[in-house]
Parts: structure tokens; C-alpha cells; sequence
């Protein structure tokens, strides 16, 4: 890869953030994020399963690090979604100091019309317009490996480091 191709990568997923301003409005009462710890619960609870039996109850430090997440600001996130009627929380049966979380109904139905429903429509569209299911697994992999690669690279200390050496360079060249 090479420098023009990164930066073609990097201008489309800036532009790719547009996507949420042009998906649905949600409810009043729910933010990006907050639909974010409502499909995290949804999957790590089990609720994409048929079987309701296998539903299960889902720490709020689990969800946390599931979205990459301080505890702090789910647990806000939690009591909010509570408060409105999305989640129920409860203790650990067994750890006092955990917080358990689980859909409601409500949290149930909201997350079937504002996650399956726009999502699965949205496959559709994207499929008539021809993009595959390659398509999409290339994406994602390819994203998720610059997420890594970048995490990994401390660009901040080789710029500075580059800038430093450029500048020590520039003074000596002017004496």
C-alpha cells in the first residue's frame, strides 16, 4: 500500500461518519450511544437467539469493554435506559458490587425496529446497488486491521521525533 491509497482509505472513512446524520431518527430519549449499550446488551445477552431460554443477564462492566467503553459512562448510560424503561438492573447474585442488565419488552421492541428493521432494510438496499457480502467482510477486516495497526504505532512520538529531526536540521542548514 502506499501513501495515496491510505489516504483515499482515510478521506472515505471520514466521510463515512455521515452515515448515522442520514440513518433514522431515533426516539427523543435515545442517543447514539446509548442505542450502542442497547446492542451490545442485545448480543451478548443472547437475545438474537431464538430460544428465549438462553437469554441471560449481562454485567455492565461486560458491556463496557465490549464497546471499547469507560464503566462510568455506561453505568450513566445504564440508569438512563433504565430510568426510561429500556433495561432492568439488578445485583449479582453472587458479587454485590456487580450490576446486571437486561432488556425490557421495550428495550426489546425499540432494538428490533432501530437495529434489525433500518439494518436489514438497508442490506437490501445496499445488495441492489451490488455490494456484496465480500464486499462487506473486506471492510470490515480491513478496518478492524488499521484500527490494530494504528493502535499499535505511537504516530504522535515518530512525528514529533520526525518534525524534531527536521527542525534540527533547518537550524543547521541556516548557520
Amino acid at each position: 500500500m502506499n501513501g495515496r491509497s491510505f489516504k483515499m482509505l482515510m478521506d472515505t472513512l471520514r466521510r463515512a461518519r455521515r452515515i448515522d446524520g442520514m440513518m433514522p431518527q431515533l426516539p427523543p430519549d435515545l442517543t447514539n450511544g446509548r442505542t450502542r449499550v442497547l446492542d451490545t446488551l442485545y448480543e451478548l445477552g443472547g437475545y438474537a437467539k431464538e430460544d428465549a431460554s438462553r437469554r441471560r443477564a449481562v454485567r455492565v462492566s461486560d458491556i463496557a469493554d465490549d464497546m471499547g467503553a469507560t464503566r462510568p459512562g455506561v453505568t450513566r448510560m445504564v440508569c438512563d435506559l433504565e430510568r426510561d424503561g429500556y433495561l432492568h438492573k439488578s445485583a449479582s447474585p453472587t458479587d454485590g458490587r456487580e450490576v446486571l442488565v437486561e432488556l425490557t419488552e421495550y428495550g426489546l421492541a425499540t432494538h428490533r425496529v432501530w437495529y434489525e428493521e433500518v439494518y436489514e432494510y438497508t442490506a437490501l438496499l445496499l445488495g441492489e446497488a451490488g455490494v456484496t457480502e465480500h464486499d462487506i467482510e473486506v471492510t470490515v477486516r480491513t478496518v478492524k486491521r488499521l484500527l490494530e495497526v494504528v493502535g499499535e504505532a505511537d504516530l504522535t512520538r515518530w512525528q514529533n521525533e520526525r518534525l524534531g529531526r527536521k527542525a534540527a536540521a533547518c537550524g543547521s542548514a541556516e548557520e
